[in-house]
Parts: structure tokens; sequence; C-alpha cells
């Protein structure tokens, strides 16, 4: 089966990283909501693809500057909100996995402590979280707090240090721009061991030929086109 992934949420129909993206990305079916995470002033872990505001809500400046209630009295496109981590595990509820992205250096440690917190106590399970990444130190450091987490490595194409990096710390899968992946790189990854997850593919025909090489995972702003 091929994971059907919201990326941002539905992020091509709501504002993205969203309760209403992920709202949407839910009715549309997806397997999972791909997410980003970044940890703002005062020590919260919010979910924002940006390091800084400006783009995405009415405000301007750095997410790590501003505390959490500066944060929450800014408004998306349609009057959308950022959420915490928490607040998006409370409202996915188990209804989906999640993929969430650090983006920044230090989300590994705060992401982790919530993380254990849903797998311990409300009844998440370790399949349905991924924590992926940009960043090689993040992955590291996330590794080093939970030997069993599904890790994945993010990079714009495949390399022999990219594939160094995955065995060294023992990750899930390899999340792939769309257009370095073909049949014999797809292959390649699943030689190594690894899943492969595809980003971000948004047009049917691309969408297809993904499917056709045997991708693992499809990111879309789009996810109803997955199906």
């Amino acid at each position: 089966m091929i994971l059907n992934i919201g990326h941002r949420g539905a992020s091509g129909y709501e504002p993205e990283d969203t309760i209403r993206a992920f709202e949407r990305a839910l009715e549309i079916g997806v397997d999972v909501l791909g997410i980003d995470v970044h940890v703002c002033a005062t020590g919260e872990v919010v979910v924002i693809h940006d390091n800084r505001v400006d783009r995405t809500t009415d405000g301007f400046g750095n997410v790590s500057e501003k505390n959490l209630h500066v944060l929450k009295e800014l408004k998306t496109r349609d009057e959308g909100r950022i959420p915490t981590l928490q607040e998006t595990f409370e409202f996915v509820n188990k209804r989906a996995k999640l993929d969430i992205e650090l983006k920044e250096d230090g989300c590994a440690a705060p992401t982790h402590e919530i993380v254990r917190h849903y797998l311990d106590v409300e009844g998440w399970k370790n399949e349905d979280i991924f924590i992926s990444s940009f960043l090689k130190t993040e992955l590291e450091a996330y590794r080093a707090l939970d030997a069993a987490a599904l890790l994945s490595v993010l990079s714009n194409w495949t390399s022999n240090e990219v594939f160094e990096f995955a065995e060294k710390i023992r990750a899930y899968s390899l999340n792939i721009n769309f257009l370095s992946l073909d049949l014999d790189v797809v292959r390649e990854i699943h030689k190594k061991g690894f899943k492969v997850f595809a980003w971000t593919v948004n047009e049917k025909e691309d969408i297809e030929k993904m499917k056709s090489i045997g991708v693992d995972g499809i990111f879309s702003d789009f996810p109803d086109r997955v199906l």
C-alpha cells in the first residue's frame, strides 16, 4: 500500500499547517499528515513551516523570538491559527499517522518529550509516528533519545553520503524530491533496506509515475489526487 501523505495537511485547499488543513486532509482520507515544527521563545513546540511568521500569518518576525501567547494571536489565511504539537495530536486523535519534520536546531528534545507522552499515555503506536528532517544533527539527537523511533532522512536526491547517514542513524525511510526519483533509484533505496517517500507531488501524471516506480509514500498538497 502506498501511503497518502497530506503535505502540511491538505495545504492545496486550506492554510498550510493549520487545524483546518488537517481536518480537510482527514476528510479526504489521508494515511499520514505531514507537519512541520519549531520551538517558540517560551519553549512550546508549534506547528509552522517557516522560521518566520511573515509568509503564512498577519505577523512578522522569527518564531523562536515570540512567546506562545503572541503566536496564538496571529492569524493565518482565512482566520486560521498556529497550532501547537499537542493540539495537533489531540485533534488528529489517532485518525492518521503523523510525519513530524524537525525544522530547526533544538527541536529534537522537546518534540521527543511530547511524542513520548502520546506513545506512553495516550495510546499512540510507534509505527504511527515518523520523525523527519533535513538536519542531520536533529535526527542524530532524536535517535539518541529514542532507539525505536521511525526516522526519515529528507533530501533532494540520493547519494553515498545520504545512504551512509541513513544507515548510521538506522533510518526507516528516505524522503526524496520526486524529481530525483526513477525506477532504478527506488530499487536502489529498497535494496539498501529503506522505504521511499516522494515529495511534493501535485500533478496527477507525476503521482501516477511515482506509483508506477514503486514508492512507498507520496506527499501531496492535494491528497485527493493520490487516491
